[in-house]
């Protein structure tokens, strides 16, 4: 039990309550229209039983505020006032118990009727048909206040009798139901399922519930739960508000009415559904007890009468300070109650002043939230807990290590993290299913927590990666040989329902140092470290050092001046060019593009290419270099070299877009490059792992005149069948193949068979890093038909390489014999 507010005057009415609803509905009531997608049937149960409540707190402290001013009497105009106010507030109250009726019953319509204070009808509906609106009732005979006489009726297939109600079911209407929750199921065209809860104040009602749906059958018990627990926080907000305007006219009345007050005060006490009792100040015993309170509590009135006030909370020091604030002023409080059978509940009380038979009292009303308690732990332990495998999530996570870590400072102990990975878990999905994939995950959980320590965390963060906190592991050795034994755990096959599956999981480790880090920068640590252990290989236990830090640092800042690299026309584009076995002549070129970098200078393609293929910059990348290289190229073929031609590389991400081909069309448009003077490279990984519509745009592009090049030919394990179907106008061999030739009678047999094998499938062949006059004469004795390398020239701009082009073949073929080449940028 609770304490109550201060002492007001001794003739002040009964203190204003001011009491939350009742508690949610224990089944969950699943929403049935888009209206109610927003929030989960609990939440809306409890957002409404926050609003009714805010709705009689505020006219509560209007009631007091008149209280103080006026010492508890108002004026005509004010109480006038007062009770437009209380009216206005119902109409809120019916307004918004008529959207929540509607989302809890998943109904076509929700219709909430009450009487106001002034005798008028509020009726408020929410979904389909009239906005709220009010009207004048009849009176119903017997009320004590002027009220509308409501009962459910059923819907019927015929018209209403004089009494409200329908034809019965054997009247030509079809079979009806009734399922003890006041839902009635009847046929007329557009309503064929209605649910009325009736509201009362003692045996007279006050009003209805009414949700209704196009649809037989609409209805579930559990909804028609709800929909009784929605009607008896309506009923008992509108009783506390009537209470409260009821007592501003006692207080104008209290000098001359003072025994009617008294009766009314009563009535209105016995017959209110929440538990409400009265406490003698002195003697702090019960003095009065309403039916509500004997129900809840278990005791009879005569038991009440023989208790002291204390004997139902269970906290008896701080009874005695809740007891003496409330003879001082009005409370709300919370507190725990022992029923008579021992249950416990949890209830809050709203306490007011009260002068009782002439003797100092307090007046409680309790409000058993038990259920709502219940449901709000639910909703905050699902906010921390992750729903597939029970454990922790990443905030909890994420609390629980800041708490180590600060406690591991106090102590100088270490905390580690270790970032755990399900090594190509997307295959599972991919292959038996995402229920199975649930499954592993939950075994997954099970195995790292059964593997650690009883007061160890695990935590699933996201998908397949999984975090373990370890508080006071030792040191840093210590952390690694726990991460091992994780890893090592899991060589052996993971058992759940319906099979057994064996994964591999990555690891990282992270652990704390005396300067910090915190709880982000250690996960962040240890994700990065189990990064670096799937870059090795996967499988494996990498512990976290601050270089990896600095590469993805240095990452993240070259991805994103790599964004703005285009625009700010920081490429550049190379030349190197390709020599004619036959004629030693330049023939071609091979435009290979370059980033000048504002701060590093200038950066090769093995740098920035696999990044922007990644961040998926590359198409804007290969298009400017078609756009550059193209018309390089045609001025060359205009300045007296007709046969010229220029190869591009593309990246394997282009095909396969449906837009290549036109992309590459309008650039030789534009460019007035003839199109079998443009070679496409692209690589041999590449070529072998293209589906049937990139290959379409291959063909389409020979058919168009534009030659064919597998770059890095011998570097990409494709089959024999696919080169020969690929459609390839040259093969490029790969320099890695040419290091083993030091003299010109050694023998490099890939090479040789790549070099047969291209000329039998009517293919030229291109030797990609030609270095050293020995390598010149094994390509020549091979029939090699063009070259490429450093021996003639390194990658140059423009200018560099007219300068090339304007020299006569035999000082490019033999300019460097002799000489040791430079390694620089290679293509």
């Amino acid at each position: 039990m609770g304490a109550m507010q201060s002492r007001a005057s001794r003739h002040a009415p009964v203190g204003v309550l001011a009491v939350p609803g009742r508690s949610a509905p224990k089944a969950p009531v699943a929403p049935a229209h888009p209206a109610a997608g927003a929030a989960t049937p609990e939440q809306v149960v409890l957002d409404l039983f926050a609003e009714l409540n805010a709705i009689v707190e505020r006219a509560t402290d209007r009631s007091m505020a008149f209280k103080t001013l006026h010492g508890g009497a108002l004026t005509a105009a004010q109480l006038g006032g007062e009770n437009a106010a209380l009216s206005a507030d119902l109409g809120t109250v019916v307004q918004r118990a008529a959207e929540a009726a509607w989302t809890l019953s998943g109904a076509g319509q929700a219709v909430v009727e009450v009487t106001t204070l002034s005798g008028k009808l509020h009726r408020a509906t929410a979904g389909r048909g009239d906005a709220g609106r009010t009207g004048d009732p009849a009176v119903g005979a017997g009320h004590p206040w002027p009220v509308t006489a409501v009962s459910a009726r059923e819907i019927s297939g015929g018209p209403e009798t004089e009494d409200g109600t329908g034809p019965q079911s054997g009247a030509g209407m079809g079979p009806e139901t009734e399922d003890g929750a006041g839902r009635r199921v009847g046929s007329r065209a557009g309503a064929r399922s209605s649910m009325t809860v009736p509201l009362h104040f003692g045996e007279v009602g006050i009003g209805l519930v009414t949700v209704t749906s196009s649809r037989p059958d609409a209805f579930s018990p559990a909804q028609a739960a709800a929909l009784r627990h929605l009607s008896t926080q309506v009923q008992v907000t509108a009783l506390r508000l009537h209470l409260i305007g009821k007592l501003h006219r006692l207080g104008q009345e209290r000098e001359s009415l003072r025994e009617t007050g008294e009766t009314i005060f009563r009535r209105l006490f016995f017959d209110n559904p929440q538990p409400m009792w009265v406490i003698d100040v002195e003697t702090e015993r019960f003095v009065l007890v309403n039916d509500a309170a004997c129900a809840k509590y278990g005791y009879s009135r005569e038991e009440f009468a023989e208790l002291a006030a204390g004997v139902v909370r269970r906290d008896a020091a701080q009874w005695a300070v809740d007891l003496g604030n409330a003879r001082t002023r009005n409370t709300n409080l919370k507190a725990r109650h022992r029923l008579r059978d021992g249950r416990v509940i949890d209830v809050e009380i709203a306490t007011g002043p009260q002068d009782f038979g002439g003797r100092p009292a307090i007046l409680s009303i309790i409000m058993d939230v038990t259920e709502r308690n219940r449901l709000q732990k639910e909703l905050r332990d699902g906010a921390l807990r992750d729903p597939l495998t029970g454990r922790a999530n990443r905030a909890l996570f994420t609390e629980r290590l800041g708490h180590a870590l600060a406690q591991a400072q106090r102590r100088s102990a270490v905390t580690a993290v270790l970032f755990v990975d399900v090594d190509d878990f997307k295959t599972v999905n991919d292959s038996v299913g995402y229920a199975v994939g649930d499954a592993v995950l939950q075994a997954v959980a099970a195995r790292l927590a059964g593997t650690l320590r009883p007061g160890d965390t695990v935590a699933r963060l996201s998908a397949d990666e999984f975090a373990v906190l370890l508080e006071d592991v030792g040191d840093v050795h210590r952390a690694v040989d726990v991460a091992d034994r994780l890893h090592d755990a899991f060589t052996s096959p993971l058992e759940f329902r319906g099979g057994s599956l064996t994964v591999g999981v990555s690891v990282g480790v992270a652990v704390s140092t005396a300067s910090g880090p915190g709880p982000q920068e250690m996960l962040r640590d240890a994700k990065l470290a189990m990064e670096a252990a799937k870059d090795a290989g996967r499988g494996r236990v990498e512990l976290f050092t601050p270089r990896m830090f600095e590469v993805v640092t240095d990452r993240l800042s070259l991805d994103q001046d790599l964004r703005h690299a285009v625009e700010r026309g920081e490429l550049r584009l190379y030349y190197q060019p390709l020599i004619s076995m036959e004629s030693g002549a330049i023939v071609g070129c091979e435009a290979l593009v370059r980033w000048q970098h504002p701060t590093r200078g200038l950066v090769p393609p093995d740098s920035f290419i696999p990044l922007a293929e990644e961040i998926g910059l590359i198409s804007a990348i290969d298009t400017w270099v078609l756009r550059t290289a193209c018309p390089q190229a045609a001025a060359w073929c205009e300045a007296g070299h007709p046969d010229f031609f220029v190869a591009v590389n593309v990246s394997g991400r282009e095909l396969g877009r449906a837009d290549l081909v036109d992309r590459i069309e309008a650039v030789l448009f534009e460019s007035g490059l003839p199109p079998d003077r443009l070679e496409i490279e692209i690589t041999e990984s590449t070529a072998a792992a293209q589906p049937a519509e990139a290959l379409e745009e291959l063909h389409q592009l020979r058919r168009a005149g534009i030659s064919i090049a597998i770059d890095d030919f011998g570097t990409g394990y494709s089959s024999l069948s696919k080169l020969a179907n690929f459609p390839a106008d040259r093969l490029k061999i790969d320099r890695s193949f040419l290091f083993a030739v030091k003299s010109e009678r050694d023998d490099a047999p890939l090479v040789s068979a790549t070099i047969a094998l291209a000329h039998q499938l009517g293919m030229k062949v291109t030797a990609e890093g030609v270095e050293t006059p020995a390598q010149l004469a094994f390509l020549r004795r091979r029939g090699c038909d063009l070259l490429q390398g450093y021996l003639f020239s390194r990658p140059v701009p423009a200018d560099e390489f007219e300068a090339l082009l304007a020299q006569p073949p035999a000082a490019i073929t033999h300019r460097l014999i002799g000489q040791r080449p430079r390694r620089s940028l290679s293509a």
